[in-house]
């Protein structure tokens, strides 16, 4: 059986074995051709109201350019960016080369995004998978209800600010009061 995880980008496979044999599993590079684009790095981050999306190559080899896709899933994925072309000279380079692209209109929830690195002739490889959250209004969720002796509650606010908790009993007497930040 075979399942994959759009989280993290991994398959897993799992086969019954009867007794120990050589074998091996390769992802469609057979002939361990390096890669176009050797990412080292990919991270998306939160800043106001947008999202910054940068990477880095350690090195390329016959790049054209990456697309940036976006999913509010982590399944579906739809291009958001026009291409970034490679940095390199005619998509060869053997030195680190950064890049950046801001999603200016990034949807509410999660956001996850990834990277298409499209070579000169067509190739097409996929990046790992960033995620960032946007909420514009703030978000409360308390469980479970109804409560024994342990409550949990997630805040979740576009801005950091200070907030008070107050827990009643069921005749309106305040039994708590939290102040957190």
């Amino acid at each position: 059986s075979s399942n994959y995880d759009p989280v993290t980008t991994v398959w897993t496979f799992c086969f019954p074995v009867d007794s120990f044999s050589h074998f091996y599993l390769h992802a469609q590079n057979p002939l361990n051709i390096p890669l176009s684009a050797q990412l080292v790095k990919f991270t998306a981050t939160r800043i106001n109201e947008y999202s910054l999306l940068e990477w880095t190559t350690s090195s390329e080899l016959n790049n054209h350019h990456f697309l940036v896709e976006r999913s509010d899933d982590g399944n579906y994925f739809n291009v958001i960016s026009t291409p970034v072309l490679s940095k390199s000279k005619d998509g060869n380079s053997q030195q680190e080369l950064h890049y950046s692209f801001i999603d200016n209109h990034p949807r509410d929830g999660m956001n996850y995004y990834r990277l298409k690195q499209v070579d000169i002739d067509g190739k097409t490889s996929m990046s790992e998978i960033a995620k960032v959250y946007f909420e514009k209004e703030t978000a409360i969720k308390m469980y479970p209800n109804p409560m024994q002796d342990e409550l949990t509650i997630e805040i979740r606010s576009p801005k950091n600010s200070n907030a008070i908790i107050r827990i009643l009993d069921a005749t309106g007497r305040v039994i708590r009061t939290i102040e957190l930040t």
